[in-house]
């Protein structure tokens, strides 16, 4: 069911930020191209057929029967992604065309010019919700586009395949899409880390993030732990049996994790970006295909609390976002190191010489004199 826009509902931000993105849309000067995800589903196929190779190798009936379904539904998913890629939902710019099922389905194909707008619905699905983006023609068909897991991105990418078809945005009530400036949404992203992760570096011509080298060395030692399980499990033991099989498994999760560590350590060297000289905001990634916005564009900075249940203790991580005129946020900071993240907020508003406010009261908050870093 479509969901109310009243950002004062507390149930929005918490339940609109826990679906997983799976799909992507990818930006070109001819075409817009949206499809799944794979990367991940891949990984997962690799590391549970070599946990299939190894239970069928030592004889473990149980085991070969848990991974072999593992793998078998993660497969199935794989293909299916994989199909979406060969033929996936584009936008035909150059020939105004719109294939909602890919090009191998032309019967489906409707030109742009007969779409009237593209709309956001916040949708509700097996207790799920997130937000979907829809083409609606001048018939009134609806098109299914896309789905999203957080306001923020939706916006972003909605807003820039409107200006991309030129094409007004509109919301779930119909009315053209602005955002909601100065209304407190709640937290863009879930979760936060305990400890500073991630830092601001101030350079003359650029502001960008970087993570710290606590992260750099949890990763370090995560993947040595599980090399040495796997070595415990594969060379220490005279048989290969249930505690070999037990070690290797821990030691491949172990890599696992410090691979997805990896990962978070390069998106994180990657996004946010300020172009000082350029005047322009890469809330994504810098590159030359990048979606940028005007510096002009930025409102305020905000920061906002969150209460986070870990295994054993209660910690409250703070965001720190940026907030455009029209309403949009992207996140910035995000880790539970107080001190630190306030002297970024002050630095950082103190470059771009904006107020920086507190997301729960709307106040705006007194910044002190900072180094000009």
């Amino acid at each position: 069911m479509p969901m109310s826009n009243d950002s004062s509902s507390p149930q929005e931000t918490n339940y609109y930020e826990e679906s997983t993105q799976m799909e992507g849309m990818y930006f070109y000067p001819d075409s817009v191209i949206v499809h799944d995800f794979w990367g991940a589903k891949a990984f997962v196929v690799l590391i549970f057929g070599i946990l299939l190779y190894i239970s069928l190798f030592v004889r473990e009936v149980i085991l070969i029967i848990i991974f072999g379904i593992i793998e078998v539904v993660y497969l199935y998913s794989l293909f299916r992604s994989l199909v979406t890629i060969l033929n996936p939902i584009e936008f035909d710019i150059l020939n105004g065309t719109l294939y909602p099922e890919g090009y191998s389905h032309e019967e489906s194909a409707v030109l742009i010019k007969e779409i009237d707008y593209l709309q956001i619905l916040g949708i509700e699905k097996n207790h799920v919700f997130y937000h979907e983006l829809n083409a609606v023609l001048k018939d009134g068909k609806r098109l299914h586009i896309i789905d999203y897991s957080t306001y923020s991105k939706c916006a972003a990418d909605a807003q820039k395949l409107a200006k991309h078809l030129t094409l007004p945005l509109k919301d779930e009530h119909g009315e053209l899409f602005m955002g909601l400036p100065g209304k407190h949404k709640g937290p863009l992203s879930s979760g936060g880390e305990y400890y500073q992760d991630t830092y601001l570096v101030f350079k003359e011509d650029s502001i960008s993030l970087r993570a710290t080298l606590d992260f750099f060395l949890l990763y370090i030692l995560l993947m040595l732990g599980g090399l040495l399980f796997i070595g415990i499990g594969l060379f220490k033991f005279d048989s290969f049996g249930w505690h070999a099989i037990i070690a290797i498994i821990i030691g491949v999760f172990m890599c696992m994790f410090s691979l997805f560590i990896c990962y978070s350590i390069w998106k994180k060297q990657t996004a946010p970006f300020f172009d000082m000289l350029d005047g322009m905001f890469y809330p994504n990634r810098f590159n030359r295909d990048s979606f940028g916005i005007s510096l002009k564009q930025l409102d305020h900075l905000e920061i906002l609390t969150k209460r986070v249940s870990g295994d054993k203790k209660i910690y409250y991580p703070q965001e720190l976002n940026v907030v455009l005129k029209d309403g949009s946020r992207y996140n910035i900071l995000n880790h539970a190191d107080k001190e630190c993240l306030l002297a970024d907020a002050y630095a950082l508003a103190n470059r771009l010489s904006l107020p920086l406010v507190n997301a729960h009261d709307g106040k705006t908050i007194p910044i002190p004199p900072t180094d000009n870093r």
